[in-house]
């Protein structure tokens, strides 16, 4: 996509359109909410016609998404994300097929207790570890992925700023430097 519009009510994110590169409304996500929370979200294609693709329903227990369940329509598969938390840090997201209740993938996320500058940073998008989370991930362990074990680990180090959050950010899969990060602020 070459362009993305965000179309707001208020401060509540209501549609995100996705354009191609010839600038022609291909795709888009609609937002749902009950009583301040995100409800429903629904990613649809236009081909020419408005197709509705994949849908996410949002479950919470005490302010906090505890399940989101994803129905792909175009290939009827459908499958459920169950999240753990850790005082306020997602700590697990276990992923299962809907069909048959078994799991897929499980994910567990350890935390620095640094203040995480991504948080509520897109309050409409819950269960978005990087975002959801107040603390910054320091290990990503992959216990299982697409229905195997795994065992494997993504390891994050920081440097912090006097205010304690991050100014660089270097992650690794196994002794691989996979991604590298840095931070800059301004006070208002």
């Amino acid at each position: 996509m070459s362009r993305q519009e965000f179309i707001y009510e208020g401060n509540r994110l209501l549609e995100q359109r996705l354009y191609d590169n010839a600038n022609k409304h291909v795709a888009g996500f609609h937002f749902f909410y009950n009583a301040g929370k995100l409800l429903t979200e629904s990613y649809y294609e236009l081909k020419p016609d408005t197709v509705r693709v994949i849908e996410r329903t949002y479950e919470y227990h005490n302010g906090k998404v505890l399940r989101i369940n994803e129905k792909n329509l175009n290939v009827n598969t459908a499958s459920y994300n169950v999240f753990q938390h850790y005082g306020d840090n997602i700590s697990r997201i276990k992923t299962y097929n809907a069909a048959n209740d078994v799991l897929t993938d499980d994910v567990e996320m350890l935390y620095d207790n640094k203040p995480n500058p991504f948080y509520n940073a897109y309050p409409d998008l819950p269960g978005l570890v990087k975002s959801s989370s107040p603390n910054n991930v320091t290990k990503l362990i992959e216990h299982v992925r697409n229905g195997q074990p795994a065992g494997t680990a993504f390891i994050s180090t920081y440097k912090y700023n006097g205010n304690g959050y991050p100014t660089e950010q270097h992650t690794e899969y196994g002794s691989k430097t996979i991604h590298e990060q840095s931070f800059t602020y301004k006070c208002r």
